[in-house]
């Protein structure tokens, strides 16, 4: 189970990247699994192959992210409840610009952090204390970031389930 520790002090944000098989909390090992069996043989599975139906468990976790101009933005397509609720504010159909007029600075790093599993065309895990940028409320979640490609090497979309 996800091991709670001491909130880090002085920090907006201290997610520390662990390898997927580190992945504790049941929630985002079932994410990362959904993923891994709608990939098959590929290197990415495409967004039609994690539906609803397939994601059903972790629904309220996920949020879904269009990448636009190959990672240079990137905007909130589908939000689940949770992730709202993580977030402290309403990010459905907010690119990242948009999230860093209305929380400066927090679009610029989630760009940065998706950028770089766009970059890897391979799901990204992370774990650590967040401080909620609407109103600083600390909490620590895991988060892995799911890269899906149409085309088989482009990534088009992230499914970013956190917990």
């Amino acid at each position: 189970m996800l091991q709670a520790r001491s909130a880090p002090r002085n920090e907006t944000r201290s997610r520390n990247a662990i390898a997927l098989d580190e992945i504790e909390h049941p929630m985002v090992r079932k994410a990362l699994e959904v993923w891994n069996t709608a990939r098959g043989g590929r290197a990415m599975p495409a967004k039609a192959d994690l539906g609803p139906r397939a994601l059903l468990p972790v629904l309220k976790n996920t949020a879904l992210l269009k990448v636009i101009d190959g990672g240079e933005e990137f905007v909130f397509r589908i939000v689940g409840d949770q992730i709202r609720v993580q977030q402290g504010v309403a990010v459905q159909g907010k690119t990242m610009s948009e999230i860093d007029e209305m929380l400066p600075g927090h679009g610029s790093l989630l760009r940065r952090i998706y950028r770089g599993a766009v970059a890897a065309r391979a799901p990204l895990a992370f774990r650590g204390w967040y401080l909620r940028p609407a109103d600083q409320h600390p909490f620590c979640h895991e988060v892995v970031i799911l890269p899906v490609s149409e085309d088989g090497e482009t990534v088009d979309h992230l499914f970013v389930v956190a917990a």
